[in-house]
């Protein structure tokens, strides 16, 4: 079962514990409860942003933008720029310069 914690949030009926719960009813809860999926999402990934990306990996900055899929289900896309960076995008511009440089010659 994905998220444990986030089926916790739903409120089990009497005669099934929510470790228990079928799939069907995760499911149900899922669909009939949206408002609530993306909050816990949201949640947890601004957790990571800060515990991951800051604490532990040390990023500078970071960009991200929640987006949903045609289902419904929201998911992420994102980018962050590390202190121990070696200058990725300068070592891609060089590379890109000598590619279309041997491409075109």
């Amino acid at each position: 079962m994905h998220w444990p914690e986030l089926h916790a949030l739903f409120k089990a009926p009497t005669d099934c514990e929510i470790g228990n719960s079928t799939s069907e009813l995760r499911r149900q809860n899922v669909i009939n409860n949206p408002h609530i999926v993306d909050w816990f999402f949201t949640q947890r990934f601004e957790s990571l942003v800060k515990h991951w990306l800051y604490d532990t990996l040390g990023a500078k900055w970071h960009w991200f933008q929640y987006e949903y899929q045609g289902r419904g289900s929201i998911h992420c896309h994102g980018t962050a720029k590390l202190k121990n960076d070696p200058g990725l995008c300068q070592l891609t511009q060089m590379a890109l310069k000598g590619f279309l440089a041997y491409k075109f010659k």
